[in-house]
Parts: C-alpha cells; structure tokens; sequence
C-alpha cells in the first residue's frame, strides 16, 4: 500500500499573520499563531476565551472522512492540562480532567458504571493468537494505522470533538512513551456502505467484529489496492446493540474492534490496546482505571496504560514497527 502524503492541516503560512502574545483568536487564525510557533495566546471558542499555554504539536497524521488532514495538540488552557484538535474547519478543546457527559450517547465519560464480569474478558477467543494476528507482520517503517469507523447511530458529527475525547490522549502517550519515533496515523471514515451502516441488532457480538474484520479490509483494498500488515480497524457504535452479552461495552478481536460511545472515556483506549497485546491483569484501578482496566462508578479513568503495559504493546510492536 502506498500511504498517501498527509497535507498538515495547518495551512496558513506563517508570514501571512503573527499574532501578538496574548492576542485573542478565533478557531480559523489558531492556524497562523501555530504556524508563526507561538505557544502562548487566547482563544476564542464558542464564546469563551480561553488562555493557552505550553502549546505542543503530537507528532500524528490525521485524516477526516473527506480527506482533511488534521492536527492534534497537548496544551495548557486556563491553567489547566488540555489537548486541542484541529480538523478540516473546525476546532476542538478538550481538558484532560473533563468528566461531563458529552454528547451524543450520553457518554458518562471517567465515570462509567462498571463493566460486567463477561467485559473483563472482552479479548474474544483468539484475539491474542488469531489468524489476523498471525498475519500482522507489518513492514518495517510503515508504522501504525488505525482506522477509526463512525456507524450512522452512534451520531458522532463533530470529528474534531470525538477525536479530541477518545483519542488525543492516546496518541500522545504512543508516539511519547510507547512508540516514539515510529509512525502514528488515524484515518476517521464514515459513510461506509456494509459497515457503517450495518443493522446493529443483527448478530452476535463476535459476528459484528467478524463483519468489521472483513468489510474494512474490502473496504480498504478496494480503495487502496493493497493493506499494510500494521493496520488497526474500530467501529464506534451509539447505543449497545440488543444482541450483544449483557452490559457489554465493546470487545476486540484480531486487529478489529467495537465500542459503544456511550461508555467510558478510555473505552476505545481499552479495546485498541487488546489489539497490541495489552492486558486486564497488567491494569489498575486505584487512584484512577488505567486503560486496561474495567471502570466502576467513583473512579475516573487515568486516560493512560500502566508501564507494565506499555511494556506489552512496546513488546508486540517491536518488530512489526
């Protein structure tokens, strides 16, 4: 597969515009103070100004639905930990300790109700050592691709928002502490016929992984002529279909995986990590559920592996990166 060159999202030359340290800007000049290399200035969003500082670009190559490249962002905003994603024409701030539903699903963010006995094993026969695994050789330097699969019930228009509440974070911790120096790339699609709009309540759970599995790499194949070894598919779903196992959330298996949003934060952090040899014994619970872990009311999500697995994935992706 030839990996198309992701154009950075960040267009604007820098000589077009400078802005003054402390100058407020809207979402469509936050392009020209990052490509003048401020790291400090107001933001105007939504209404509300917000004082950004420490501003770091993840080192990520993003792709919408229509072929937008996009950008994602650690900062400080208003003294506090945050990230940014800049996407096509929208832009999205996001704090790191942010527990408020969002919209849509009502997902209950870190402080979901707890998973079910059945979702602590929700690596399905054969994840771990399946056939798709067997295959995932990769070639060496290509890196890591995930594509992200939006369903038409899970209603997850805003691509800048949903990216910025699942997976920022998580990005961030790969290519800073897992993986760094290797290829990251997100690739978010909707609009799929066969898959993002295949009749939920239809089948079990492992034939919608199975389905997920498939149609992606015909999907993909057909689109690309060709798939690379490292790639990562996950459909996101709204409301947990009625034929999956009681209380699940999301499962994975091989190098597919499903999640409804309207579960935890870290819910897509959990089931991609299945897919690169993390573990539910190698998680944590207290003071905060690492991303392997299940979550119980009360106990926000760490939006972070343990370092035993970061180790895991650091293990599986050594030679296949």
């Amino acid at each position: 597969m030839r990996f198309r060159t992701l154009t950075p999202a960040l267009l604007l030359a820098a000589s077009a515009f400078t802005p003054a340290m402390g100058a407020t800007l809207t979402a469509s000049a936050f392009d020209h103070a990052v490509a003048a290399g401020q790291t400090t200035f107001d933001l105007s969003l939504d209404g509300t100004t917000h004082h950004i500082g420490r501003l770091d670009r993840v080192d990520i190559e993003i792709e919408g639905p229509d072929g937008a490249a996009g950008a994602m962002f650690t900062a400080h905003a208003d003294g506090r930990p945050a990230t940014i994603v800049r996407l096509g024409q929208d832009i999205d701030l996001t704090f790191d300790d942010e527990t408020t539903a969002r919209d849509p699903g009502a997902a209950v963010s870190g402080m979901a109700r707890r998973m079910p006995a059945h979702a602590a094993n929700d690596v399905l026969p054969g994840a771990e050592n399946g056939d798709d695994a067997a295959r995932d050789d990769g070639r060496p330097g290509e890196g890591l691709n995930v594509y992200v699969f939006l369903h038409e019930n899970a209603r997850e228009r805003d691509h800048a928002k949903f990216l910025n509440w699942y997976l920022t974070w998580w990005f961030s911790e790969m290519k800073r502490h897992i993986v760094p120096g290797k290829h990251v790339r997100v690739f978010l699609k909707d609009a799929v016929p066969g898959l993002t709009d295949m009749k939920m309540n239809d089948g079990t759970m492992n034939d919608h992984l199975n389905w997920v599995r498939l149609r992606a790499v015909d999907h993909l194949r057909h689109r690309e002529g060709d798939l690379p070894g490292m790639s990562r598919f996950i459909l996101v779903v709204g409301p947990v279909p009625s034929s999956w196992l009681s209380g699940a959330l999301g499962a994975a298996f091989g190098r597919a995986a499903i999640v409804s949003n309207t579960a935890n934060r870290h819910v897509v952090a959990h089931e991609l990590g299945h897919t690169l040899g993390a573990t539910h014994a190698d998680s944590k619970m207290f003071p905060c559920a690492s991303s392997m872990a299940d979550n119980y009311f009360g106990i926000l999500s760490c939006r972070a592996y343990t370092e035993k697995n970061r180790q895991n994935i650091r293990n599986y992706l050594k030679d296949r990166l």
